[in-house]
């Protein structure tokens, strides 16, 4: 499996969005239940592929909000492992950014917050996307003022 997400990485890579998208669906497909964590990485990369290249936020938060769920089912607010810290942290910025995007900026902040107490004293990308977040209200305000 591990080849066929590398695979899907290069394919996504070089812009061939279908074919990326085509390789993460078979690799959930293979992936057992049981393997949870699995499942976050590989809805986090289909969430990834419609966010950041095809521009389809509606697809990427229906798929970053299930690994959220997952996540929340297995202990989202006690992980102590790293690379469940990661993934948990990944998904909490990525719903922050999807929710700023849409405007929803209270719900973004929610997020935001999550994963800067996960993450810890520095805060991480939170932190930029929090800035960046201010940023973006402030201009709308001006526009619509």
């Amino acid at each position: 499996m591990q080849i066929m997400k590398e695979v899907a990485k290069a394919y996504r890579n070089i812009g061939d969005f279908d074919n990326a998208l085509n390789l993460y669906y078979n690799c959930l497909l293979l992936n057992s239940k049981q393997d949870w964590l699995h499942r976050v990485e590989l809805l986090l990369k289909i969430g990834k592929v419609y966010r950041n290249y095809l521009m389809q936020t509606e697809l990427a938060r229906f798929y970053v909000e299930e690994a959220y769920r997952i996540l929340e089912e297995n202990g989202l607010h006690e992980f102590n492992e790293v690379k469940e810290k990661k993934y948990a942290v990944i998904c909490l910025d990525t719903l922050g950014q999807i929710y700023r995007d849409e405007g929803d900026f209270d719900k973004a902040k929610e997020f935001f917050q999550l994963s800067k107490k996960m993450y810890g004293k520095k805060g991480g990308r939170a932190q930029v996307h929090e800035i960046l977040m201010q940023y973006q209200k402030n201009i709308k305000r001006k526009i619509l003022t």
